[in-house]
Formats: C-alpha cells, sequence, structure tokens
C-alpha cells in the first residue's frame, strides 16, 4: 500500500478550455532565463487541435522558464490511478487503512487515515502532521523571525479556523499534456512540507489546483472564480499569467511571472523576479577565463521568430555585446517547425562559431548539440538555459555534450547539491512523494520557492489574512529560499545577481570548479534592459 500521510490536502479543477488555443501563443517560451520549444510531434498535435484566432499571450517581462517537455512521464502507472503526462487522472485508491500518525503540539499521536480516495485528482482522507516548531528551528519564520501564533484570527476567503486555501493555476492538460506540470507537482509538495512543520498560523495548507489549459480566457475564469475561494495564489505558472491579475485583482499573488501585467501587478511577489534585462556575473566571468577567450568572440545565437522569443532575445543579445561577447553569426527567424534548424548547423560551421547561445526545452537544446556533433562542428563554450539541467539534455546530447556549461541562479536541485544545502534534499524528498520516480523540474522549483515566500509572509504578516500577507510579503527585502536561490529581493522586484556555473562530465551534472559551493557573486551585474 503507498503511503498518503503526507499529501497536503488537494483540490484540483479540470475544466475545458472555453476558447480556441492560439498556436501562435504557444508554439515558444523564450525568457532572459530560460525558455522553450516545441517539437515537431508537439507542434502537430497543436496543429490538429487548434483552430482559429485565440488569444495571446502577453508580452514576456522577465527571466521565466521554457517547456521541460523531455521531462515529462508518460503513462507510468502508479497505485493512485494512471500517470499521463505527468497529471495523474482518475483511479481510485482504496484497500485499507494507512497508518498517518498526527502530530500535535510536537507530539505523535497516531493518527490514522482510512479509505483516501483519488477520485479525477481530488484527494480526501488524511491530514499531514500537525505539529508546530520553534521560531528558532523553523525555516518558514518570517525575516524577523517572527511566526504567525496559531490562535491568530482569520478572514477572508480561504480561510478557516484549520485550513487555509490557495490557489494555483498551470498548464497542464492540452495539446500539450504535462506541460508546466511541475509548478503544481512542486506546490503539491511545499504545501505537504510546510504542514509537516505545522502549517502555517496554526492552520494547514489546501492546494485549489486549475489548468488554463494553455487559454487564457480560461486562465482569467479560473482566476475570477478562485479569487472568491482562495487566501491567494500561489507557485502559479503559465504563459497566459496574464488572467491572474486581470482576474483577480488586488488578491496577493506569490509566484514567478512570464507576462508583464503580471510582473507589474502590485500583489505579485516573485521568489525569483524577472525583470527584463540578463544576469551577466557569470558572463563576465566566463568571458576571463582563456579557453573560453576565443569562443566569446566566435558566438552564435538562435532565436525565434515569435513576440517572446524576439523580445527576450533581443534582451541577452544585448547584454552579452554590453560586456564584450561578439556574435559572428544570429538567426532570429528560427520556425519551430523546422526540426534541422533551418540549417544553422553547417553554417555555423562554415563561420567559425566555437559558443553557442540557445535557449529551448532541454530535449531540443540535447538534440542540436548533438546535431552539432554529427556534424563535425566542434565547439568549447555551449552555453545553453537553465532546462538544460535536466537528465533529457544529457540523454539527446549523447556525446555533443561536450563544451556545456550551464550558467542558473539556482542551487542545483536534482541532489548534486543535497549534501551541501539541506533545503535541496528536503525539496527532492518531498517531491519525491509528490510525482514519484522524477526528479524536479525548474517549474517545480519555483512552485516551491513560491510555497515558502508565501509561508514567510503570513508569518511575517501575523494573521491569516490578505492584507496581513501583503504586509508581510512587503516586509521581505531579501529571499533565498533556504539556500536554493541567491538573495533577490522580491518587494523591488530585483532579481538576483549572484549564480553558478554547472559542467558536464561523463555523462553528468557537476559543479564547475568556479562555484564548487553556494553561489558566486563576484563579478555580479544584472543588465536591465531598457530599448
Amino acid at each position: 500500500m503507498t503511503d498518503t500521510s503526507f499529501r497536503p490536502l488537494i483540490r484540483s479543477r479540470i475544466r475545458k478550455a472555453r476558447l480556441p488555443i492560439a498556436v501562435a501563443a504557444i508554439v515558444v517560451l523564450v525568457a532572459a532565463g530560460c525558455g522553450a520549444r516545441l517539437s515537431k510531434a508537439e507542434l502537430a498535435a497543436l496543429n490538429s487541435s487548434s483552430s482559429g484566432a485565440g488569444s495571446g499571450a502577453g508580452t514576456g517581462a522577465g527571466t521565466g522558464s521554457g517547456t521541460n517537455t523531455g521531462g515529462t512521464s508518460i503513462a507510468a502507472t502508479s497505485t493512485a490511478g494512471t500517470r499521463t503526462g505527468g497529471i495523474t487522472t482518475g483511479g481510485t485508491k482504496t484497500g485499507g487503512t494507512t497508518t498517518a500518525a498526527t502530530k500535535t503540539g510536537g507530539t505523535t499521536t497516531g493518527g490514522t487515515t482510512t479509505g483516501g480516495t483519488k477520485t479525477g485528482g481530488t484527494t480526501t482522507g488524511g491530514s499531514p502532521a500537525s505539529g508546530s516548531v520553534a521560531a528558532a528551528n523553523n525555516p518558514l519564520a518570517g525575516p524577523g523571525g517572527k511566526l504567525c501564533p496559531s490562535g491568530a484570527a482569520g478572514s477572508g476567503p480561504g480561510v478557516t479556523s484549520s485550513q487555509i486555501t490557495v490557489g494555483n493555476i498551470a498548464t497542464i492538460n492540452g495539446p500539450v499534456p504535462g506541460l508546466f506540470a511541475g509548478a503544481r507537482y512542486g506546490t503539491e509538495a511545499v504545501a505537504a512540507y510546510i504542514n509537516s512543520l505545522g502549517g502555517v498560523c496554526g492552520r494547514q495548507l489546501v492546494v485549489d489546483s486549475a489548468d488554463d489549459q494553455f487559454d487564457q480566457a480560461t486562465d482569467q475564469n479560473e482566476a475570477q472564480q478562485m479569487a472568491g475561494q482562495v487566501l491567494g495564489f500561489v507557485g502559479s505558472f503559465s504563459l497566459q499569467d496574464s488572467g491572474i491579475p486581470a482576474g483577480a485583482p488586488g488578491v496577493p499573488d506569490v509566484g514567478d511571472t512570464l507576462t508583464s501585467q503580471r510582473f507589474d501587478s502590485p500583489t505579485n511577489f516573485s521568489p525569483q523576479p524577472n525583470a527584463p534585462g540578463y544576469n551577466i556575473g557569470g558572463y563576465e566571468y566566463i568571458k576571463s577565463l582563456p579557453q573560453y577567450a576565443s569562443a566569446t568572440q566566435h558566438m552564435a545565437m538562435l532565436v525565434e521568430d515569435t513576440p517572446q522569443t524576439l523580445t527576450t532575445g533581443q534582451w541577452m543579445y544585448s547584454a552579452l555585446k554590453s560586456i564584450g561577447y561578439h556574435f559572428v553569426f544570429t538567426d532570429f527567424t528560427l520556425q519551430p517547425t523546422d526540426p534541422t534548424f533551418n540549417g544553422d548547423v553547417e553554417k555555423m560551421k562554415s563561420d567559425g562559431v566555437t559558443g553557442v547561445e540557445f535557449q529551448a526545452t532541454s530535449t531540443i537544446i540535447g538534440q542540436l548539440a548533438n546535431a552539432m556533433y554529427q556534424a563535425g562542428m566542434t565547439i568549447s563554450f555551449g552555453n545553453y538555459s537553465p532546462p538544460a539541467y535536466n537528465p533529457a539534455y544529457i540523454q539527446n546530447a549523447g556525446p555533443g555534450d561536450d563544451g556545456t556549461v550551464i550558467e542558473q541562479s539556482m542551487a542545483l536541485y536534482d541532489g548534486q547539491d543535497a549534501a551541501s544545502i539541506p533545503m535541496v534534499a528536503t525539496l527532492d524528498q518531498w517531491y519525491s512523494r509528490v510525482d514519484p520516480g522524477q526528479v524536479p523540474d525548474i517549474y517545480a522549483v519555483y512552485g516551491w520557492m513560491s510555497g515558502l515566500l508565501f509561508a514567510e509572509g503570513l508569518n511575517e504578516g501575523g494573521a491569516p489574512t490578505r492584507s496581513a500577507l501583503l504586509a508581510g510579503l512587503k516586509q521581505i527585502t531579501s529571499f533565498t529560499a533556504g539556500g536554493l536561490s541567491p538573495p533577490d529581493n522580491p518587494v523591488a522586484k530585483t532579481p538576483p545577481s549572484c549564480w553558478v556555473l554547472i559542467d558536464v562530465k561523463g555523462g553528468q551534472f557537476v559543479r564547475d570548479p568556479a562555484t564548487p559551493t553556494g553561489f558566486r557573486c563576484s563579478p555580479a551585474g544584472y543588465y536591465h534592459y531598457t530599448g
């Protein structure tokens, strides 16, 4: 029998999108920190299921993350139902009793979960641990060491004497199943972890999850309906995320943004603010190394021809040029339907390219690296977006992973940093219970960090109300997610400027000697794009 005692209470909404999906809005997501590109098969699915003109995605306004299509679990069966595209659907968990010792006041008292049934994504039954952790030892305490007292009076939507309900809207179903499923799983995992520490304000977190199915109108409608049912939003992630500020203005929203509307919202607080521009500290360091001196002067940049990619591609291009990188080859006209990359591999080879910038999914990045290898193209600097830090990249790149250097502003969350950063081990432990057999992707980490920021804000605010939550969040001017991130400022919407470099050695991700532990903040800097 599978133990479900760790699970937070999760309510899941599965609704059919009300409008057709616009292919142009979902083909590509590239932001200053990472990006996405769909495979030919996925595009075929999009084209066969889309017609007419759907709603646009809005202009990307940050270092958001692309699609990790390579890490999706397809049709793996669990005892709680069938997992398709990373989504648990249907299936009923029956049979006997699951021991779920409930902590009360720090004491294990042998509570029992009986007949927890999972139907259509809704989890009912046993409660997570409900003990409390003193402020001195609680990683969720506010910046002043504050903890919201268990007897604090609450008010507003989503708040009862025993529970706090939060909303999560992500793209789950649709033409590309499981697209940002990691955002939901990461939020569920952090809720379970928070509940194991006693919850917040003496209450357990309940995650009310919705799927916008890649449709802006659906995203906004879900936000409108949730606005009267949740204290706030946590960990939402979607290309259509402008629906939250449009559908639920004034409601606290803790999560990473992809559109300018959500980024500019005064009630959005991001664990890694996505300001227009690019982190250049790591690139300054790379340029100073003799082994990369030639590559930085013989660079190629590949950008796909969509509004999102053209905007963020310009951010990165301008940022690197500002610190002395020279591009001998650029292609800002890539079409996602061309699996040969427009013949760019041969063009880059003939132009003497030895350094490559390309932001896409882990799978597509790996395919490009493999294509360059097969063409006999040797590079010394293959710098790819954070989604490349994923097993799918190595699987697709093969011998082409030589020269890989990934720059990111997150710890190595797939386990490599577990011994040195306790929060990495905690994340991996709880995530494995929510999405068995998978490692967290970048969207899962965004969801996890959002939950930590939400809890800190509520503890600092001192009461489970929207006004107290917003007041508490406004006090958090330095946030590190327990060591998962370098310091940033959610209030001022200032991104982190420190960084880590990741190499691939022997088919494994390892820390670059430049950042053997933690993050490096020298040189540091963030290029702010002003047009």
